[in-house]
């Protein structure tokens, strides 16, 4: 049975990055069969070698989808996205392909301390992206999630993907503001660690119409693993002035029975 990726992307006039916008197709380890669809025509068709990539580019106005025979990685991002002063850079975010169900998507108030007016959702399986709405931070889709700004794609990973134990390096560069993101049930929020440094007792914010709190963590050089026996999010930030970059944090285990191994990680050089 051949697998199927289908992806809504939003459309570029209504978000503040002049079009076009694109997407890109990256191919794994077999060949494949790569078909375009805007507003579910057919408008083109790709065969791809192992490793291989396409690009396609987004007009206004159009619903699109990519399909294809194996599996494959999407990103969706803007070869000149705005960052500061007339400046502008390359920006990309992953897609998930899509799921049988809906899943859950929370947004930590965290994420940004100012610009909230300028945020947008884009949400897979709705027409135009939504406002950022601090008042109603969870949402449901059968796709992708991205918290958008100006300079800033995220791509916001759904409750049924939370994992135990995760890693961020401190940045090398002393100029940017390094921070961590982190989204729990409330319930577990004495559980989580930062290296071996306990974040009980911290306070943490309440994530509105959900279960789940978040706070923001200072990285430091010290530690770089978050982690606890029930499962969580953490989002990297980096930010300098009003330009902010994000990332999820690569996760080291999404399974608590592994969640002893990742305590010791802190500060070691185990996966460089």
């Amino acid at each position: 049975m051949p697998s199927k990726i289908a992806e809504q992307s939003l459309s570029p006039s209504e978000v503040p990055e002049a079009a076009p916008f694109t997407v890109i197709v990256i191919n794994n380890g077999a060949e494949n069969k790569v078909t375009w669809k805007g507003d579910t025509v057919v408008m083109q068709e790709v065969s791809l070698q192992p490793f291989n990539l396409a690009q396609f580019w987004m007009s206004k106005d159009v619903t699109y989808e990519v399909e294809a025979s194996e599996p494959v990685s999407v990103l969706f991002g803007h070869p000149c996205a705005t960052l500061f002063n007339c400046t502008c850079g390359m920006l990309v975010s992953p897609l998930d392909p899509t799921s049988n169900t809906k899943l859950n998507y929370f947004f930590p108030p965290n994420l940004m301390t100012n610009g909230e007016d300028e945020a947008s959702l884009l949400i897979a399986d709705q027409g135009s992206p939504l406002p950022y709405d601090p008042n109603r931070p969870a949402v449901t889709s059968v796709g992708s999630v991205v918290f958008h700004r100006p300079g800033l794609l995220l791509n916001i990973i759904p409750e049924e993907d939370f994992a135990t134990c995760f890693r961020i390096k401190y940045p090398m560069s002393s100029f940017m503001n390094a921070k961590a993101v982190l989204v729990v049930h409330k319930d577990h929020k004495d559980l989580v660690r930062y290296g071996s440094v306990p974040l009980s007792g911290q306070e943490w914010n309440n994530i509105k119409t959900s279960h789940y709190v978040s706070k923001s963590v200072t990285l430091n050089k010290i530690n770089d693993v978050f982690w606890s026996p029930k499962a969580m999010m953490v989002y990297h930030m980096v930010s300098k002035d009003t330009l902010m970059f994000g990332n999820p944090a690569p996760i080291i285990s999404k399974y608590s029975k592994y969640v002893l191994y990742c305590k010791y990680f802190k500060g070691s050089d185990y996966f460089r």
